[in-house]
């Protein structure tokens, strides 16, 4: 059983334990701390939640992005065309009137 180093109140991340952080996160790129943690657990590696979280945050490891984009991204942008063409009374965007005479 790998246990990371114990400093004080803390939990230090160790060598041998970042190696196998750098390495799983090689193997599954799109896992984020969560699953990392999940995975160490299972290999009985005792890593402290929050100092694997600062660890992955300071040695800027993140999870890849899926690259989909989902319904709710389209709906935010469903304003755009009024941006630019006016609104659906006609107006232009510089008519400040409203009445479109």
């Amino acid at each position: 059983m790998a246990v990371a180093m114990k400093g004080g109140p803390y939990y230090t991340i160790g060598e041998d334990v970042a190696r196998r952080i750098k390495q799983l996160h090689g193997e599954h790129p799109r896992l984020g701390h969560e699953g990392l943690m999940d995975i160490l657990e299972q290999e009985d590696v005792a890593v402290d939640e929050a100092e694997l979280k600062r660890y992955l945050r300071d040695n800027r490891i993140r999870p890849e992005s899926t690259g989909h984009w989902s319904w709710g991204h389209v709906a935010r942008l469903r304003w755009w065309p009024f941006a630019f063409f006016g609104s659906a009374d006609g107006g232009g965007p510089g008519d400040i009137g409203g009445d479109g005479d």
